[in-house]
């Protein structure tokens, strides 16, 4: 009894190893066996059938997702298979094939397929019936194949060494453009119709809106012989040089050639300083002063001559000072015609001809009249000119800031040909140079 149950704890130990040998094989056999699916695909991209094996059957699957052989379209259908089996079937078709084992398979390029995706009817599957018996015959072997493949292919180890060289020539086209500012042209007008209704006009060389700041520097000429006395001389110094006088207004101008015409319209300011005095007396007495006494003897007599001086003095006297700014303002409207003689790529140099018309718009000034001791009387519409007008003469340049507009600067040389009082004792006429700046518009 002692001999036997010695015996019997020696074979125990290998019972249970054995027994746990079989039940971790049993594990493993259980894990790697899927039992048989039903599938089937129709009008379904390659590429989508792969990520549905994946997916539904927990097959890791590496592939090249860059090769266009996986867009291509799967019909397909399977009764009662493995998904590994459906898996290799649809890549044959396909002109793939699959390597490695258990659930990490890796599909290389390899095989022929049967017939394009692209050319097999959709109604054409690949369909097993148990009942045929070579198709049973076929798909056993089949099935030992994949067995005996995957059994060797599980004791390999696969190394996947691959070097990606990609050379890559890129030529690029480009064109280039170089805006450059082309030299003015000018078209003229060809015909009334062109001229009426625009027809091909080169719009921004033909007409032009503007507006400009004027200052001008002015002073009266008088003509030569008016100056008589003291009296006159004071009338003449009572009005000097002015720099105050200023002028804003819009210009409307047609180009064409090198040669322009404008219309303008504006309002101008004039300021001079005013400076006169009066005296006025009232009552008064003649005072006498002898200046020398002289004597002459006659035979017997003297005869006394005396030398004297009168001088009325008055009893009331009152000096008025006038001390105070002439202001004039006016609405002008001018015409004048100019013409190119230097024409640049980006600056053009012109001479200028105009007319100006004035009408006074304010009168807030004093003035000299030509009566009696010359007394000073307020300006207003009565003793001032209704109309005042004056010749121009301009040397100017424009420069071109884009191709819709310019700047210019213009110096402006300008003469009155009538009197502004129309009651003053000395006739003289205004005349002035000026700064005149502006921008132009062209369209």
């Amino acid at each position: 009894m002692k001999k036997r149950t010695h015996v019997n704890s020696k074979i125990l130990p290998l019972v249970f190893f054995w027994l746990l040998l079989l039940a971790i094989a049993m594990n493993g056999f259980a894990q790697t066996t899927q039992p048989p699916v039903n599938f089937e695909a129709r009008n379904e991209p390659l590429r989508s059938v792969l990520n549905r094996l994946s997916a539904d059957y927990g097959l890791n699957l590496t592939y090249n997702a860059s090769d266009p052989a996986f867009d291509g379209l799967v019909n397909y259908s399977a009764t009662k298979k493995l998904p590994e089996e459906i898996l290799r079937e649809i890549l044959h078709h396909h002109g793939h094939q699959v390597r490695g084992s258990g659930n990490h398979l890796v599909i290389v390029a390899g095989s022929t397929p049967l017939l394009p995706a692209h050319t097999r009817d959709p109604g054409d599957t690949i369909q097993h019936r148990e009942s045929e018996n070579t198709h049973t015959q076929t798909n056993a072997e089949a099935d030992r194949d994949l067995t005996l493949n995957a059994e060797s292919m599980a004791r390999d180890t696969i190394f996947i060494r691959d070097t990606i060289i990609e050379i890559e020539t890129r030529i690029v086209y480009d064109t280039i453009f170089i805006d450059r500012t082309p030299p003015r042209q000018v078209t003229r007008p060809e015909s009334l119709v062109r001229d009426v209704f625009g027809v091909e006009v080169n719009g921004f060389e033909r007409w032009a809106l503007g507006v400009s700041f004027l200052q001008m520097l002015t002073d009266f000429r008088i003509p030569d012989g008016q100056i008589t006395g003291p009296e006159m001389q004071k009338v003449k110094n009572t009005e000097g040089v002015s720099l105050r006088n200023f002028g804003v207004g819009a210009i409307v101008q047609y180009n064409t050639g090198n040669f322009s015409f404008s219309g303008s319209l504006g309002i101008s300011s004039f300021s001079r300083q005013f400076s006169y005095f009066e005296l006025f007396t009232s009552g008064g007495f003649n005072q006498i002063d002898t200046l020398d006494v002289f004597f002459t003897i006659l035979q017997n007599d003297t005869i006394y001559t005396y030398i004297t001086d009168t001088t009325w003095i008055p009893l009331e006297s009152q000096e008025i000072i006038y001390d105070q700014m002439n202001r004039f303002g006016f609405l002008e409207t001018g015409v004048a015609a100019s013409w190119v003689f230097f024409n640049g790529r980006n600056i053009n140099w012109y001479t200028k001809a105009g007319f100006h018309a004035s009408t006074p718009l304010w009168l807030r000034a004093q003035t000299v009249e030509n009566t009696n001791g010359f007394p000073v009387a307020p300006v207003n519409n009565t003793n001032f000119n209704a109309w005042i007008f004056a010749w121009s003469a301009t040397l100017g340049a424009r420069l071109r800031l884009s191709q819709i507009s310019d700047i210019f600067a213009e110096a402006e040389y300008r003469n009155y040909i009538n009197d502004w009082n129309l009651n003053h004792p000395i006739e003289r006429r205004m005349y002035g140079l000026g700064i005149r700046l502006g921008l132009m518009y062209y369209f």
